[in-house]
């Protein structure tokens, strides 16, 4: 799972109504059991999100994302869905 929103839209929720919409439709409809996501450990506002919507931290990768020429730390999320 993957999301990028402009500065001016920023904390009006529309990233966790998108993720948990996005966390259904990947249960309900491709039946999927797992979702995954991750972001750079200085992006406060994307890991809350993560949480916010019921994933868990499960991992911290040390200099993983070469982001603009700087190698970053990522935070590892997911979240184990209900088998069918």
């Amino acid at each position: 799972m993957g999301y990028w929103v402009g500065y001016d839209h920023w904390k009006k929720g529309i990233c966790s109504e998108a993720a948990r919409a996005l966390i259904e439709y990947a249960h309900q409809v491709l039946g999927m059991t797992r979702v995954v996501a991750h972001c750079l450990t200085r992006n406060i506002g994307s890991a809350r999100v993560m949480e916010k919507v019921g994933l868990s931290r499960e991992g911290h990768l040390i200099k993983h994302a070469n982001h603009k020429g700087v190698f970053e730390d990522v935070y590892v999320y997911g979240i184990v869905l209900p088998g069918r």
